[in-house]
């Protein structure tokens, strides 16, 4: 409950300083209220409650123009050099994390994220023809490390994705209810 919580702290942050610009005064003061909740409880190794919650913080910290500590930088590196067992969207979070930091996603701490994301393909899609979230994560990833919008597996995920979308016009976790 508590990492949901704090997720959605981070998730309204980025939101409301790209989205609502015209109530700059007031994003300011929250947004600066937010990052140092979430500096309360980072720790001394740079995580702040979890790793996911660890590289959302990173996002939320530049979207509101404070910069990156060493910790929580560290953290990730540390991070970063263990993926062989980890999620998709795990390398893919990592990834932005990476590029927000002002990093390279190819070269951070010897190991290229962006070959681990494009390995994943499967299918013409990214990940599970289960979920879509994968897909989207691995889009913004790929297309946030400038790789070219018509490389294949971008264009095929994005295919997959808007395949994906609900008669109502929403994407759901998964693609059932299509």
């Amino acid at each position: 409950m508590k990492k949901i919580f704090i997720l959605s702290i981070i998730i309204n942050l980025i939101f409301s300083l790209y989205v609502f610009k015209a109530f700059a005064d007031t994003n300011v003061e929250l947004s600066s209220r937010a990052v140092s909740y979430l500096a309360a409880r980072q720790d001394l190794n740079g995580q702040i409650d979890s790793p996911s919650i660890t590289d959302w913080t990173i996002l939320a910290k530049v979207a509101s123009g404070q910069s990156i500590d060493d910790n929580l930088l560290n953290n990730l590196k540390n991070r970063i050099g263990s993926t062989a067992e980890v999620s998709l969207t795990d390398l893919e979070r990592m990834a932005l994390a990476v590029i927000a930091s002002g990093n390279n996603p190819s070269t951070f701490n010897n190991v290229d994220l962006i070959t681990k994301i494009k390995a994943r393909a499967v299918n013409n899609q990214l990940g599970s023809t289960a979920f879509v979230n994968d897909d989207i994560f691995g889009v913004l990833a790929l297309v946030a490390s400038n790789q070219p919008i018509n490389d294949p597996i971008i264009a095929n995920s994005l295919l997959y994705i808007s395949g994906s979308q609900r008669a109502d016009g929403a994407f759901g976790l998964t693609t059932s209810g299509a």
